[in-house]
């Protein structure tokens, strides 16, 4: 257990985008890519998972742009996805056709108390788990909206984000280029 005290942390919401990306690096390193990471997001993609380019390999793309949310606060739901509250902002960026490949990841972790997100990760003696999983979803081509604030976009739990989505991602939408794949 992580101790409380009087010493200041990050707030739960800081927390969540720094776990949400290291969960998501994770998986994109094991999967054996690159990624960078904007600097400043200002067009929707938090970071961006990169093809290795050796002689005789020729991609559509070089790289699927992703961004990542974090969420406790929206569960599985009885039909099997997810119904995560997007900004429309970010619902735009994700559905335009005339940029490269991007997916929306979210990250599901448990419910944090008020001053410890311990149960996001658990410790054993050989090995350290990252607890609940993130699932992905491609909005390129969606419709237009007139939401003002956010689209509930329904993110299906069959489109787990884990080593083989990214190698099915980064060869189906970056590779052969098709940007409206969906799993």
């Amino acid at each position: 257990m992580i101790p409380t005290s009087s010493i200041p942390q990050l707030a739960i919401s800081d927390r969540q985008d720094l776990y949400s990306m290291a969960y998501v690096r994770a998986i994109v390193v094991t999967a054996g890519f690159n990624f960078s990471k904007e600097e400043v997001d200002r067009n929707s993609a938090d970071l961006h998972i990169e093809h290795i380019l050796p002689d005789g390999f020729a991609p559509i793309y070089q790289r699927l742009s992703i961004q990542v949310k974090c969420t406790y606060a929206h569960g599985i739901n009885s039909d099997g996805t997810i119904h995560y509250p997007l900004p429309v902002r970010n619902y735009n960026h994700l559905r335009r056709l005339d940029i490269g490949p991007r997916i929306l990841v979210v990250v599901l972790v448990p419910r944090p108390d008020l001053h410890t997100t311990e149960p996001w990760i658990e410790h054993q003696n050989n090995y350290t788990i990252f607890r609940y999983q993130a699932y992905w979803l491609s909005l390129m081509g969606a419709s237009s909206t007139n939401n003002d604030d956010a689209v509930t976009v329904k993110i299906p739990t069959k489109n787990l984000f884990n080593v083989k989505a990214v190698y099915d991602l980064m060869d189906n939408m970056v590779a052969q280029g098709n940007k409206k794949w969906s799993g």
